[in-house]
């Protein structure tokens, strides 16, 4: 009980191979923590067509290299934090977390990269220009690339302080855009949270999923954990939001967040701590599992899939398994 590599994040590097980065309780199976056995690792994880041990296999010898900072000091054992491929410098760009969520000083706003050499990821630290967000875990990402709209960065929403459980803490409402674009390699932070006319009726969020669909210019967010103090809300949602992004690199555009699903939607309970999946062939999103409450009892088992664009009669007639066939 409360055992085993968890509370990582997944990254897709391509569209046959993941990711699963930091976590705890073994992620490195004691690759880092000799002792323990409780510290976290990259591992890479390959996904083929056949559903079963020649298809889907951990990659021989994948891992980092070696941990640096305060990851060193850890032993790796970094967990809800934020993870996105870079695919125009072929890295993973890895920030904020915690090492404790009920210590307030153990959240970190540290970005760091990961370049794959060989089987294994050299680590970096990443020092961006601009003052960038306060420390926070939870907090959830997407890289975006545009050419045409001179976009190059991370998206990234949300978040929260650390603090003891049951003690109040701030859910943060915000929006970042950590940009390579003038900064290639260490990035420049931007607030976006005031381009945005309606983040009173989104709120503050933390813990849900995110992705983005570069064909439609769409990031989107669903479910998680919000600060329950806006119109429909509900503390752990099973809500869909969206926000087109094309107008991004134009700083006098102001962005939108559309919902698509309330966050008190019924039928559906809501929830956190869950991989964030955009199947963009069948523009889709898939939700596997998650935690409910705040205990190892609280965790779900099932899964959905939530199509942004299929609404009324079409819904009724919606054949989910028609991809697998």
């Amino acid at each position: 009980t409360d055992k085993g590599c968890r509370e990582g994040t997944s990254v897709q590097l391509s569209d046959s191979n993941w990711a699963s980065v930091f976590g705890k309780d073994g992620c490195d199976n004691g690759a880092f923590d000799t002792s323990k056995k409780t510290g976290g690792d990259i591992k890479e994880l390959q996904v083929l067509s056949e559903a079963g041990a020649t298809g889907v296999k951990w990659v021989p010898n994948s891992g980092a290299a070696e941990l640096i900072g305060e990851l060193k000091e850890q032993k790796g054992k970094l967990v809800r934090l934020f993870a996105a491929w870079d695919d125009q410098r072929s890295r993973i760009i890895v920030g904020q977390g915690t090492f404790n969520d009920e210590l307030p000083n153990e959240s970190q706003d540290e970005i760091y990269a990961a370049k794959k050499v060989g089987s294994k990821f050299q680590l970096t630290q990443l020092r961006p220009t601009g003052t960038g967000p306060v420390a926070r875990y939870g907090s959830c990402a997407a890289y975006v690339y545009d050419k045409d709209a001179g976009l190059d960065g991370v998206f990234i929403l949300g978040g929260q302080e650390g603090a003891p459980e049951r003690i109040p803490a701030t859910t943060y409402k915000e929006d970042w855009w950590l940009d390579f674009k003038k900064n290639a390699t260490n990035g420049e932070w931007v607030n976006l949270t005031g381009r945005f006319d309606n983040m009173d009726n989104f709120g503050a969020r933390r813990e849900g999923g995110c992705a983005y669909d570069a064909a439609s210019k769409t990031f989107y967010s669903w479910m998680g954990r919000t600060s329950g103090t806006y119109p429909d809300s509900s503390r752990r949602s099973p809500g869909v939001w969206r926000v087109n992004l094309a107008q991004l690199g134009d700083s006098a555009s102001k962005l939108s967040w559309e919902r698509l699903a309330k966050d008190n939607t019924k039928g559906l309970e809501g929830r956190r701590l869950f991989p964030s999946i955009w199947d963009a062939a069948n523009k889709r999103i898939i939700v596997v599992a998650g935690r409910g409450g705040s205990d190892e009892l609280s965790a779900f088992r099932d899964a959905w899939a939530i199509y942004p664009d299929v609404t009324g009669e079409a819904c009724s007639n919606l054949d989910i398994f028609a991809p697998y066939r």
